[in-house]
């Protein structure tokens, strides 16, 4: 195997491309390292993907078939030089085994004779959170800057494009292929079930914690019982007044709440169903928040005012408040 091209961000070795996606970086990150999903959007329209094999651990392979509208097969293999899950993957990526047809042409942009050895490209594939989702910054870096020059000739821009745009439609549903109704956030607080079922059930409490990070919330009513309702205002740090209104459908002590919440006029991404869980592990307790909006369109709107990132802050401001940390 050849030595792979070293990393030098910033020079003319280097083609960097990024995406924003409306999904949490949890779910983004698994698009990448999950077979099963990535074999469903990587490759430009038209391609498939009929071998997806990822061994994601420093020093594990990769294998990845495209297979175009021809028949022709494209085989990508790889090292994995760093993971650092739900943050960074870098890796090689070998197309030794590409066409010859494919590889005399590139020799023609690469402005080398036909035949002269390809050294992998270095991929480094970053994730962030960003407001309403998640970042991805895709660097590669050649050995040369003829490579480099090579690839964007021959599209290589252009097919990265078409790839991220079927993970853009992946994530709309949820990575499921139906367009998804709900928003579902999970997280683990170091607390046993009734602490944090106590930081829900008193009006003095939910006040405390309620909301993403910057928000203070100031309740009108709370009557924390089935039938009852919860009107708040929620006051952004921008100075903005949000109002909320809820009403209790069901309620499991330590176990369940359910509500319908709107922001007063019954109408709007402000709509959805929520159900909150709580389950005892391994001494603390995992919390998730489901929530269950009209239709594809509502959940959609929802997710891009940034429903998602700011319920993780809401779900880190409640594990803050209950641990006291």
């Amino acid at each position: 195997m050849m030595t792979a091209a070293k990393p030098d961000p910033g020079s003319d070795r280097t083609v960097v491309i990024s995406r924003t996606f409306a999904a949490p970086r949890a779910l983004v990150y698994r698009a990448f390292t999950d077979p099963e999903i990535l074999s469903s959007w990587f490759g430009p329209r038209g391609f498939d993907v009929p071998v997806c094999e990822l061994d994601v651990r420093p020093g594990g392979r990769l294998k990845i078939v495209m297979r175009g509208p021809d028949g022709t097969d494209y085989p990508n293999t790889g090292t994995y030089l760093e993971v650092e899950p739900e943050r960074r993957l870098r890796y090689t990526n070998e197309m030794d085994d590409h066409p010859k047809s494919w590889h005399d042409m590139l020799a023609g942009h690469r402005g080398v004779p036909v035949g002269t050895p390809l050294e992998p490209p270095v991929a480094t594939v970053e994730f962030s959170d960003v407001p309403g989702g998640t970042l991805v910054t895709i660097t590669s870096t050649f050995a040369t800057a003829g490579d480099r020059h090579a690839f964007l000739e021959t599209g290589m821009r252009a097919g990265w494009a078409a790839c991220l745009d079927k993970l853009a439609e992946l994530a709309a549903t949820d990575f499921t292929g139906e367009q998804a109704r709900d928003i579902v956030m999970t997280r683990f607080i170091a607390a046993p079930v009734a602490l944090v079922w106590s930081a829900f059930n008193d009006v003095d409490r939910i006040s405390a914690w309620w909301g993403p990070d910057g928000f203070t919330t100031t309740a009108k009513k709370f009557e924390f019982r089935v039938g009852g309702e919860w009107v708040h205002t929620m006051h952004g740090p921008d100075g903005t007044d949000h109002p909320n209104r809820s009403i209790f459908r069901e309620i499991v002590e330590n176990e369940k709440i359910v509500y319908d919440h709107d922001d007063g006029s019954g109408t709007g991404p402000h709509m959805f169903r929520a159900t909150t869980t709580f389950k005892s592990v391994d001494g603390g307790t995992e919390i998730t928040h489901h929530m269950v909006f009209a239709d594809p369109n509502e959940r959609r709107r929802a997710a891009g005012f940034g429903a998602i990132e700011l319920g993780y802050q809401h779900l880190g401001n409640l594990a803050a408040f209950v641990t006291g940390k």
